[in-house]
């Protein structure tokens, strides 16, 4: 079952919300006030999919059982850890660090194509991309999915 979050009264809400949707793009602070590490990565693991799989739909005119198998290719716990050698020297200090947190997150997950390190890469990646996505910085995490991209292509 779910833990329930607090109710918060109707103000309360709209406060939040209009807080958030006014912060800059590099704004906000880590950690984060709104989600926790594990939260983030929970939730950059689905911003990272959806990124990929829009760049996919954007550049190849394919079948979507194609996109699909290219997707899955390029959102497994590999490749997201190959992936983090790739945009590493272009994070800021900011990004590092929260990909950092969220790579050294302790998980009971044991993955079942990957190694336990190239897992934790992984989960680092996803963190920064729910961080990211919290902070409403779209144009970053759609110019670090470019770096991935573009240098994969290259190979």
């Amino acid at each position: 079952m779910f833990r329930k979050i607090k109710k918060q009264s109707e103000k309360n809400k709209a406060e939040i919300i209009s807080a958030e949707y006014g912060k800059k793009e590099e704004g906000g602070n880590f950690p984060s006030e709104q989600f926790g590490v594990s939260q983030l990565a929970f939730l950059g693991d689905s911003v990272y999919e959806v990124a990929v799989r829009q760049k996919l739909c954007e550049h190849y005119e394919e079948k979507a059982q194609k996109l699909h198998d290219e997707a899955v290719k390029i959102s497994n716990a590999k490749f997201q850890s190959r992936a983090v050698d790739i945009i590493y020297p272009v994070l800021s200090e900011r990004e590092k660090e929260i990909y950092i947190k969220g790579r050294n997150l302790h998980t009971p997950h044991k993955p079942k194509s990957a190694t336990k390190k190239e897992y934790s890469r992984a989960t680092g990646l996803e963190t920064l991309f729910g961080k990211l996505w919290e902070d409403r910085n779209f144009g970053r995490i759609e110019e670090l999915i470019n770096i991935i991209l573009k240098k994969e292509t290259e190979e």
